[in-house]
């Protein structure tokens, strides 16, 4: 994405988590903002660095290595 912002992210953080509900994807946690989602737990804050993107873990990734 090169337009749209944080409400943008959001949106494609909130699409990947539908279809992980959807049973489309499978994904175990989504960051975004300062936010994040874990498979089975739900939404609630993220205590890490503040994410301007949507970073999403996902069967067959790679663990992020900053």
């Amino acid at each position: 994405m090169t337009t749209g912002g944080m409400p943008k992210v959001i949106e494609v953080a909130r699409f990947i988590i539908a279809q992980t509900f959807a049973g489309n994807l499978n994904a175990h946690h989504v960051i975004f903002g300062d936010r994040i989602w874990t498979a089975g737990s739900g939404e609630g804050p993220y205590g890490g660095a503040r994410h301007f993107h949507t970073h999403a873990d996902v069967d067959g990734g790679w663990p992020c290595n900053p």
